[in-house]
């Protein structure tokens, strides 16, 4: 099912029943239903209610004809397309099988069989040797089997070493959303990874599997009494358990042939992550540039920093003592701050999160909040985007919070709006901005590090925001939430509970 078209088509036909007997039913116009069932026109709440009663549908297909009904025009049925896969990114639990992937090995003049993760072991024994140094490049190669043994790896040799990376280009097709997005699950565990580097290309069409498809470029060195040794592993996963893993130690030909081949490929890439990204006002100021020209959707289980009254924030620094905003300050301008500039960088971040306030009045903000999510902050007045080095708002401030979402909710010269999910995302660390008809944000959080350690990617991919919007702006409301006036007694609820 993939339209208000094949839905209704495919419930009149289980029904038994003509389109001319449901436009009576509805005492609807028959332009006005053929207009709905074409995709033409959106269905209104009253016509979603009498279309249900007259084809006697459950909840679940009731919630279904409001969100197919929602969408028009041929569009969005790329959005669509995308669907399963944002619900397998952000709310199914990663399942890591860890099945052993097999290669043919071909090393010394000898063929062997071993699997991806015994290769990575042997290189991760050298890991703890003097002068080692380890440079992975990952070419389309997305596999979660693949990506799983490399992220183990790393935090094997992390132990011992900082002195190796992981550069990886990924192919995100316009054609294919569905693909894309997956792309962006299979990367999940990489992007915690130190010294990572994301590069992604996007193209009208899915491109053909080529030589260095689904491939891995492993250059590692070591010394070890003296001497120093040098290996080039060249892995190719392949169809029909027909994957290759070739050392190559001296042949400087096929390196070049490699490389070449590389840096041909490379130069279509833009990058997405750099480092890590670990630097707080580089997003910050980065959304507050965008904002307010893109309508954005945050995906989030509780408030953003950026939603927080700045009288909150003027209340927190009115109780804090001087060696708390110091600490709080370096956190994100690590680079920058010092005792001599702490007002005037803490007058920066308060100014960027007020011009972050205000733009939604200008553009559209939705933000998609989870039950738990909320509870958790209302029991205890942690952020968890940025904000770690910050001390937990009191109940005072929790309630003020709360009291300005549903402010902002209910002024109709507000764009902003919010939901409530009765689940909870896969994973509580990742935060997901669309801006519609720009691009995506993933942030990696981590409660136990302050925000410069926090790692994000940007996407400037059209297609993607626009999946990501119609998922929180049609969907969501449609299938996934709780009802407002539900959710309005739910933070009701946690305010007389904890504040």
């Amino acid at each position: 099912m993939d339209s208000i078209n094949s839905f209704i088509k495919d419930k009149l036909k289980q029904k038994k029943m003509k389109v001319d007997t449901l436009v009576k039913m509805t005492g609807a116009s028959k332009s006005s239903i053929y207009r709905v069932i074409r995709g033409e026109q959106k269905l209104t709440g009253d016509l979603v209610d009498k279309m249900s009663a007259a084809l006697n549908l459950s909840d679940l297909e009731t919630k279904e004809l409001r969100y197919y009904g929602s969408l028009v025009s041929t569009a969005d049925s790329s959005a669509i397309s995308g669907r399963d896969a944002i619900i397998n990114l952000l709310y199914s639990q990663r399942y890591e099988e860890n099945v052993p992937v097999e290669l043919v090995y071909f090393s010394d003049n000898e063929r062997y069989l071993r699997t991806l993760g015994e290769i990575l072991g042997n290189i991760a024994e050298k890991a703890g040797k003097d002068s080692f140094k380890c440079n992975i490049r990952m070419l389309n190669c997305c596999q979660e089997s693949a990506v799983s043994s490399l992220s183990g790896f790393v935090s094997l040799i992390s132990e011992y070493t900082d002195d190796y990376s992981i550069k990886h280009l990924v192919n995100l097709p316009y054609s294919d959303l569905n693909e894309s997005i997956e792309v962006l699950y299979e990367i999940m565990p990489l992007l915690l990874s130190n010294n990572y580097l994301l590069y992604y290309t996007s193209s009208e069409n899915k491109p053909g599997k080529g030589i260095l498809y689904d491939f891995l470029i492993i250059d590692y060195e070591y010394s070890e009494q003296g001497y120093t040794f040098s290996r080039h592993n060249y892995i190719a996963f392949l169809d029909k358990h027909l994957s290759v893993c070739y050392v190559n130690e001296g042949n400087s030909r096929l390196d070049e042939f490699f490389e070449r081949s590389y840096d041909a490929l490379f130069q279509d890439y833009k990058l997405a992550v750099d480092n890590n990204r670990k630097k707080f006002e580089l997003i910050g100021f980065y959304l507050e540039d965008k904002e307010p020209s893109y309508d954005a959707y945050l995906f989030k289980p509780n408030p953003s920093y950026s939603r927080i009254p700045i009288s909150v924030f003027l209340s927190v620094e009115e109780r804090s003592d001087a060696l708390m905003k110091q600490n709080f300050i370096k956190s994100y301008f690590k680079e920058n701050a010092s005792l001599d500039n702490t007002q005037d960088l803490t007058e920066s971040l308060l100014g960027s999160i007020k011009a972050r306030n205000d733009v939604s009045r200008l553009r559209k903000q939705v933000d998609v909040f989870t039950k738990k999510g909320l509870t958790e902050f209302a029991k205890t007045g942690r952020l968890t985007d940025h904000m770690y080095s910050l001390p937990h708002f009191n109940k005072e401030e929790i309630r003020a919070i709360f009291e300005n979402i549903i402010q902002k909710d209910r002024d109709a010269n507000d764009r902003y709006s919010f939901y409530i999910l009765d689940d909870g995302y896969s994973n509580d660390e990742i935060i997901l901005t669309a801006l519609k008809g720009h691009g995506i944000i993933i942030e990696r959080t981590n409660h136990k590090n302050d925000a410069n350690d926090y790692t994000y990617c940007i996407f400037e991919h059209e297609q993607l925001s626009m999946a990501f919007s119609d998922f929180a702006e049609n969907y969501i409301p449609a299938m996934l939430a709780i009802s407002k006036s539900e959710a309005l007694e739910f933070i009701n609820t946690l305010l007389n509970t904890y504040c």
